[in-house]
């Protein structure tokens, strides 16, 4: 996640300060909900919005940077390995700033896919064997931590299932 900058804009906008305004609410709410709620940081964000209303921009800024920092303080840098991390309408499962768990994540899903082409030309009679232990050596690498040999082996047993003719064994 890139985060905000730290430093107050030379020129604000009313609706650019509101917007912040909404950001920063709803990361208060989420910790709400979450059962962590911040009583110093709630009482400092209706101070911002009183500031806004008042038409003091730059002070309701201010007020809402020292919030945001504060709340950044006990949030992870999210992680992004892959992008995109899913299809159109995505929703993630996992927290903010943790990484995508198994069920997630794409070498992994790739994985299980060409684990299933195989399956397929099993039924129809053709030896897999040695794709298979290519696989499994894929597999291995990913819960190892080796993501670049996963991928790699991986995209090797999908290139000679695309390869080999639908009639060959």
């Amino acid at each position: 996640m890139r985060r905000r900058s730290t430093a107050p804009r030379p020129t604000l906008l009313a609706e650019e300060v509101e917007g912040f305004l909404a950001g920063v609410t709803e990361r208060l709410r989420d910790r709400r909900r979450a059962g962590a709620p911040d009583p110093e940081l709630e009482s400092r964000l209706d101070s911002a919005r009183a500031l806004i209303a008042r038409g003091s921009l730059r002070a309701a800024e201010t007020q809402l940077l020292s919030i945001d920092r504060r709340l950044d303080e006990g949030e992870e840098e999210s992680e992004l390995t892959e992008f995109p991390r899913g299809l159109v309408g995505y929703v993630p499962t996992g927290g903010r700033g943790r990484p995508a768990g198994d069920e997630e994540d794409p070498v992994a899903n790739r994985l299980r896919l060409i684990e299933r082409l195989l399956e397929v030309r099993r039924r129809e009679g053709r030896d897999v064997a040695p794709w298979v232990r290519t696989l499994r050596e894929a597999f291995q690498a990913l819960r190892a931590g080796d993501r670049g040999r996963a991928r790699r082996l991986g995209n090797e047993v999908h290139a000679a299932l695309d390869a080999a003719a639908p009639g060959e064994p």
